[in-house]
């Protein structure tokens, strides 16, 4: 069995952090206060679409 990539516009949590440049365990708490996007999952792998995180950072707001 072949392992598909991932797609690309998806982000795990250490992307995340390093998008921020912020902690793994600063990305947890931000998503538990709304403060990013909840998670979603692929396979059992939590990620982040790419870009709702580029969209708080655009100063998009954040739908809970």
């Amino acid at each position: 069995m072949t392992k598909r990539p991932l797609p690309s516009y998806s982000m795990d949590v250490r992307e995340v952090a390093q998008y921020f440049n912020a902690s793994v365990s600063t990305v947890w708490r931000w998503e538990k206060t709304g403060i990013i996007p909840k998670s979603f999952k692929i396979g059992g792998l939590t990620r982040w679409r790419r870009s709702e995180i580029e969209g708080v950072t655009a100063g998009n707001s954040v739908a809970a």
